[in-house]
């Protein structure tokens, strides 16, 4: 088999969550090809899907050093430094990002959510108002605040996780409450987030019939169900 076909493998066997598999796949391909950058930022892909971060750094420098202009790799790495708390160099990768990519590109909520989601995890409550208006303002300078919008309403399980108390999932959105105030695009994500919260901080069906069918719909399939 050439370098192509066993990337192509390896990328279906991503697909279908067979991981091991695919990395040896990866594998494979660089030892065909050293220079064959899909490769790389497949094996970051996957690292990144199992928490190895610093490996998935490892790989997606490597793509960036060949391929400057991969706006994939610039969102994955993002990614990697931000769950190891390379917070500066996180906002620097996800400006390259929303620089290169089309406003319109619909993938960027995936890493929206990845993003908001690891925020949350690795970040302390205290720099939570900061952070997420620097992340605020980095997709309104871009033109891609629905997407940031899109990918915070996906992450509202997360929120649900056990360990967490009110208190910091209170905190969590009293910082985005203030950073997204004003932002038309993200008045419905918002408006979410805070039934979202009241509701899991006290289930009652009414906090979810103030809503307009449509949200509500929406918060509905989010929601983790009441014990």
């Amino acid at each position: 088999k050439n370098a192509d076909s066993h990337n192509r493998r390896g990328y279906a066997l991503g697909i279908l969550q067979r991981y091991a598999e695919a990395l040896a796949g990866f594998d494979r391909v660089i030892e065909l090809d050293p220079q064959e950058s899909a490769a790389y930022i497949n094996r970051g892909f996957i690292l990144n899907a199992l928490q190895r971060y610093p490996e998935a750094l490892e790989n997606l420098d490597r793509v960036i050093k060949l391929d400057p202009r991969n706006t994939l790799a610039y969102y994955n790495r993002a990614k990697s430094l931000l769950a190891v708390g390379r917070w500066s160099d996180f906002l620097h990768d996800l400006q390259k990002a929303l620089k290169a990519a089309e406003p319109e590109y619909d993938e960027q909520w995936a890493y929206t959510r990845s993003y908001c989601q690891l925020l949350l995890e690795v970040s302390s409550a205290q720099v939570w108002p900061e952070r997420i208006m620097a992340l605020v303002g980095c997709y309104v300078e871009h033109e891609s605040i629905k997407w940031l919008g899109q990918g915070l309403t996906e992450s509202f399980p997360d929120m649900f996780e056990a360990g967490r108390t009110h208190k910091v999932i209170n905190a969590w959105n009293a910082a985005w409450q203030t950073a997204g105030a004003g932002h038309a695009d993200l008045e419905i994500p918002l408006r979410l987030l805070d039934a979202a919260v009241q509701w899991y901080r006290k289930p009652d069906r009414r906090i979810l019939l103030r809503l307009p069918i449509e949200e509500r719909r929406v918060l509905e399939k989010i929601l983790p169900p009441q014990e």
